[in-house]
């Protein structure tokens, strides 16, 4: 039963990003989902941008945690610690009772991993908690009439995930879950560099160059940025160039992947 003082909230516990919305006032939280925590006794240093700002960059004695792979929790307890951190952060002092959660999760997802999610978010501090596909969450999010008979195809890209889905009657017809996405278009980036760059680029870079750059479609006037790294054979701090269409050669194998999936839904 929901009261009149519940706080609703709906919770998209991304592999790349963790996002919050509460009910009539919008998102109320964006973050990676990545914590940093001590090695020797594991106690939990920081979360979210502040976890992330520390990529590549941490001291012997601190480790950066990503307690999610492909939309699916890898690590409970890491997991657990993230959301409590996430909820404090957010809490209000007019709350009067647990916040009840609407909880994403990949489509074609187990219902051990459905139920080690909801678990993760209780024990996390949350109250009732409700499982829905992704693929259905995005076509209500966007404004779709799920309702109608006449199907509709649905592409959330994310970044462990990509979710393809026909919605029709208020139900996923069919549906297909793609562990390809944003992680493994960085992937490709930092694989290129490394081998035709003979440059050592870590994942913030990778991911701010696929932002800045990165095409699925052949330009007219190709764009180009400016990346930093390592250089493999001196191990010595450079800086080069890299081109929109050469993006676009490095991501074609992943688009023609999840073409193909998506030809196989219709």
């Amino acid at each position: 039963m929901i009261w009149p003082h519940d706080v609703l909230l709906g919770l998209d516990l991304g592999t790349a990003n963790t996002v919050m919305v509460q009910k009539g006032v919008g998102v109320i939280l964006r973050e990676p989902s990545i914590i940093a925590m001590n090695k020797n006794n594991r106690r939990v240093v920081s979360v979210g941008y502040d976890a992330k700002d520390l990529l590549g960059k941490v001291p012997d004695d601190l480790m950066t945690i990503r307690p999610l792979r492909d939309g699916v929790i890898t690590d409970f307890l890491i997991a657990e610690a993230m959301i409590r951190l996430f909820l404090k952060r957010i809490e209000r002092k007019w709350w009067h009772r647990k916040p009840k959660l609407l909880i994403g999760v990949p489509h074609g997802c187990t219902q051990v991993e459905k139920k080690a999610v909801s678990l993760a978010a209780k024990e996390a501090g949350a109250g009732l908690c409700i499982t829905v596909d992704e693929p259905f969450a995005a076509a209500v999010g966007a404004g779709l009439s799920v309702k109608s008979e006449k199907g509709m195809c649905v592409i959330d890209i994310g970044g462990g995930t990509t979710e393809m889905a026909i919605i029709a009657l208020n139900d996923i017809v069919v549906g297909h879950s793609l562990r390809v996405a944003g992680d493994a278009f960085d992937t490709a980036i930092i694989e290129y560099c490394k081998k035709q760059l003979n440059l050592l680029v870590g994942e913030k870079e990778a991911e701010r160059i696929k932002c800045e750059i990165g095409t699925a479609i052949k330009e007219d006037e190709p764009k180009s940025c400016a990346i930093s790294g390592r250089d493999v054979l001196t191990g010595m701090p450079r800086a080069s160039q890299i081109a929109s269409d050469e993006l676009l050669s490095v991501f074609e194998p992943l688009l023609m992947k999840m073409i193909e999936h998506l030809k196989r839904l219709l």
